[in-house]
């Protein structure tokens, strides 16, 4: 027979779990601050608290609606496995060969996706899309064993380089006229594929795990916010530290970002923003600028890019490098986590 006291508590609990039903029928979020969890959510206080699609939930700033909702996402990765650094012969942080670097770069991909499945129950889809150019046929055949290795469906394309001989000025290196063709190639499958929302990645980045999660997320609250289709950059680079700026913050999902006016070609936007940037996106890749990526910068003129803040990846460029290694990262942590089988 129950006490008294069990009666009471009994009772309690019935009354809270329908006083949890009834919030969550009604939209509301119910926090208990003693045991640190949010009860219409069953979940603690600092998980994921956000759905994909819904709404962007941050403690202590609450709930908001997002109405820019993302549809799907393509993750575009340009490849090249020679030995040899873009324009200079410098040696490359860990000093390894250069398809360790894009091996290591695809399985930070898988690893940062993963993560975005474990946190989101959802049908969102997410393709990886890989382009080459100039990697001979061992590396090819490497990089194709790593592919069937995985429970992923990556779409690996070689880029004709002779396709884009005619549209690429004044280009005397063979090494930048394959860069100049991939990214030439990349940027057409942003424009003229189905997806919703493209990220474009070098291979020599390595992604941090929460990284294409926070980026999802931050892209549909910020544009939600700003009402307008925005550029992200998950890099911290250190250049951007030498020419202190006026800039905003910003609260993502679970990182800061500021507004940059500079970037490398590694950032995620949208199709639609591809699209109507398009004549200035494409003179990335049909001349050659001083910086190269100049016309990105004329873009950031008039549209917003935000920046991580810490990093959400790490640019395997040399260690002296001002557009290399993020600063106040774990390099070697980050390094060890892209191993694969």
């Amino acid at each position: 027979m129950l006490s008294m006291k069990d009666k009471a508590s009994k009772k309690k609990n019935f009354l809270k779990k329908k006083f949890i039903q009834i919030c969550r029928i009604l939209g509301f979020e119910i926090i208990d601050q003693g045991l640190y969890e949010v009860s219409t959510a069953e979940k603690k206080i600092h998980e994921t608290l956000s759905v994909v699609g819904c709404e962007s939930i941050t403690v202590p700033t609450g709930s908001f609606k997002v109405s820019r909702k993302a549809k799907n996402l393509n993750i575009i990765l340009r490849t090249c496995m020679l030995d040899a650094m873009l324009a200079q012969k410098k040696k490359r942080l860990f000093e390894d060969k250069k398809i360790e670097y894009t091996l290591r770069c695809l399985q930070s991909i898988i690893n940062s996706v993963d993560f975005f499945y474990t946190k989101q129950n959802s049908n969102f889809d997410i393709n990886i899309t890989i382009l080459d150019t100039r990697s001979n046929n061992d590396q090819i055949n490497i990089l194709k064993n790593f592919i069937e290795k995985k429970n992923y469906q990556i779409d690996l394309k070689i880029t004709d380089m002779n396709k884009y001989t005619d549209k690429i000025k004044d280009i005397n290196s063979i090494s930048m006229q394959s860069f100049m063709s991939n990214l030439y190639h990349s940027l057409e499958l942003g424009k003229n594929g189905n997806s919703d929302l493209v990220f474009y990645v070098d291979d020599d980045y390595i992604l941090k795990k929460e990284c294409v999660h926070e980026l999802i997320l931050s892209y549909e609250k910020f544009s939600s916010i700003i009402k307008r289709e925005i550029f992200l950059c998950p890099a911290d680079y250190p250049y951007l530290y030498f020419q202190p700026e006026n800039t905003y913050i910003l609260l993502g999902e679970k990182y800061h970002w500021r507004r940059i006016k500079e970037s490398l070609c590694m950032f995620l936007t949208s199709k639609e923003l591809i699209n109507s940037r398009w004549d200035d996106l494409i003179k990335l890749a049909n001349s050659y600028n001083q910086p190269f990526e100049t016309p990105l910068h004329r873009i950031y003129e008039d549209e917003i890019c935000l920046s991580s803040i810490p990093s959400l990846s790490m640019h395997c460029a040399n260690i002296n490098s001002i557009f290399g290694i993020p600063p106040n990262t774990n390099w070697e942590k980050l390094w060890e986590e892209a191993k694969y089988d």
